[in-house]
């Protein structure tokens, strides 16, 4: 179980579509080619082919090691606990939540955000006008 979360989430970390990574970086490179930093979203780019090479070579020696006899099941050293196995499920169902219906996931977002921030003000800056002047 852990040799497939760990290569699912370095997937994720590549940015392969239908896992959060993907919407990540995509959210992040339209944004700099939103506002002008086209240079920035290709070094950003050039930087995710890079990591890729590193993040699959990991996942592919994790999915070609063969399972040795002493780390069987079985084995006090291969179990996972409760809590563990919940965090991984639950960062597993999150992250593909994130990569397929990303839209939703960032409107909830935005408007929980609008609930963080103070409330705009109703009285501008102070006012002098020419009655209150005296001559």
């Amino acid at each position: 179980m852990l040799k497939w979360a760990l290569i699912f989430f370095l997937i994720s970390l590549v940015g392969i579509p239908f896992t959060g990574g993907f919407f990540g970086k995509f959210y992040s490179f339209s944004a700099a080619v939103g506002g002008g930093a086209v240079a920035l979203a290709i070094i950003g780019l050039l930087n995710s082919g890079l990591a890729a090479a590193y993040y699959l070579r990991l996942a592919f020696t994790a999915a070609q090691r063969p399972i040795e006899p002493s780390e069987e099941v079985n084995t006090p050293s291969a179990q996972v606990g409760i809590a563990v196995g919940a965090a991984l499920l639950f960062a597993t169902a999150t992250t593909l939540v994130l990569g397929i219906i990303p839209g939703e996931v960032l409107r909830a977002t935005e408007s929980g955000a609008h609930t963080l921030q103070a409330p705009p003000s109703t009285s501008g800056p102070p006012t002098i006008n020419a009655t209150q002047i005296n001559p």
